[in-house]
């Protein structure tokens, strides 16, 4: 026989008097020990014990990282080591729970937490090593899923050139790690150029670099269908979020890098940090309900637009009472949109409702009085709601103002109005496409 490691058990089964032949039952964590404990004659009595359980909680709290809000009715998963699978969702002060009868010994815990237009979020914990009942208390803050572009790291290219370098493969690491954990989001890869050289030229370049970035993402393993590779060249210049200082130059918050503007600057070398902050690589969200195929087929189409002016059309269908309907984008996901020439931005109070139960939109996207508008399984008509994002046939309009109508069969519908917002538009019945020139 070979001993182990002695081990004090501490009290209550070591004691400051004699204890000894301690006896484990087979099966069950109890048994038996003799001690002289409490006895001033010395003698020996014989004691029943039991281990008492080992109980673990986990709990904790989500904030919106950017204004630091509680994040209500996010999905909380465990999926543990065990095989075991178990969520819940935060409450109004973003705060989750799970009990000491969710929680086991001995399990490593992969945890998810997912909130529509928030970056999905993973974390683990784990209560292998523990040996007495814990708390576990754990914070979390997800990403709101952002409107505008996200510049990638700095991407360079050879003049004139769009292999993608070994050496910038890593800048990509945290946009494939950002696919993998968010399997239902596309995008569109963006690649820009500056002024300099002619707008064809600028175009076919810009959209090859764009296309370098998306290969190496599907060799990573990103589906094809997930990505858009569009190359604008120098139509967008960028505008600059934060102060920057280059070579003595501060470009200050909310600069716009035309060309106009960077020949107006004071000597060469600020010039050139100009155009480099221009050639630059970014990606946006195009929609935020992708379904995962089960297996990437080899062949995946990406699409790709060489000039990203003229991809601005979108399918209609004629209905029996001669509207066009399409789909357009709100807020990332597809939803069915009807034309009406005269018709304000609506949408039926059924899928307000939907959306309110989803947490696509919440009580502070209404404007005015809350208590009134909100009622018991019901809104008021004529409310209005303010949708963050519609996006259609690749062109934007932000902070919208919606009215909620009742009885509307429409789930939404849109008028001229709104949709000259975007620019001049027509639908071609010919080609059955709603076209933007």
């Amino acid at each position: 026989m070979v001993w182990g490691e002695p081990r004090n058990l501490k009290y209550p089964i070591n004691s400051i008097g004699d204890d000894f032949a301690i006896v484990f039952h087979p099966n069950d964590e109890r048994g038996f020990i003799s001690s002289n404990r409490g006895n001033s004659r010395g003698l020996d009595n014989i004691y029943y014990f039991e281990e008492p359980p080992i109980l673990f909680t986990f709990s904790g709290t989500v904030k919106d990282a950017k204004t630091k809000q509680y994040a209500s009715n996010a999905a909380v998963r465990l999926i543990g080591s065990d095989g075991s699978n178990i969520m819940t969702r935060t409450n109004e002060k973003g705060y989750f729970n799970f009990s000491d009868s969710q929680i086991n010994k001995n399990t490593t815990y992969d945890i998810t937490i997912d909130k529509d237009n928030y970056f999905t979020l993973t974390a683990q914990q784990t209560t292998i090593g523990l040996e007495f009942s814990k708390d576990i208390v754990q914070d979390f803050d997800i990403e709101p899923i952002p409107q505008e572009p996200i510049m990638l790291p700095d991407i360079l290219y050879d003049l004139g050139k769009w292999d993608l370098k070994p050496q910038f493969e890593d800048s990509l690491q945290g946009l494939i790690e950002t696919l993998q954990v968010n399997p239902t989001i596309t995008i569109e890869l963006a690649s820009h150029t500056d002024a300099r050289d002619t707008d064809e030229h600028n175009d076919i370049l810009s959209q090859k670099r764009a296309q370098s970035v998306v290969d190496y993402l599907i060799i990573r393993g990103i589906d094809p269908l997930r990505l858009t590779a569009k190359g604008y060249g120098e139509r967008v210049p960028r505008t600059i979020q934060n102060d920057i200082t280059v070579k003595g130059y501060t470009f200050k918050a909310g600069t716009r890098l035309t060309e106009d503007f960077i020949n107006k600057l004071p000597n060469t070398e600020v010039k050139e940090a100009a155009h480099q902050m221009n050639r630059r690589t970014e990606f946006r969200i195009l929609s935020k309900d992708y379904v995962p195929r089960e297996q990437i087929k080899e062949g995946g189409t990406v699409k790709i637009a060489i000039n990203p002016q003229e991809d601005q059309s979108e399918t209609f269908t004629v209905d029996k009472k001669g509207y066009f309907n399409f789909i357009a984008n709100v807020d990332g996901y597809k939803e069915p949109f009807t034309y009406s020439q005269n018709a304000d931005f609506c949408v039926s109070e059924s899928r307000a409702l939907q959306l309110l139960k989803d947490g696509r939109i919440t009580a502070s996207d209404f404007q005015g009085d809350v208590d009134k508008i909100l009622t018991t399984g019901g809104i008021a008509n004529n409310a209005i709601v303010v949708i963050k994002e519609v996006r259609i046939a690749g062109r934007s309009l932000y902070n919208v103002e919606c009215k909620v109508v009742s009885k509307m069969i429409e789930q939404w519908v849109i008028g001229q109005k709104n949709m000259k917002q975007l620019g001049n538009f027509e639908f071609d019945t010919k080609e059955k496409k709603l076209k933007f020139k």
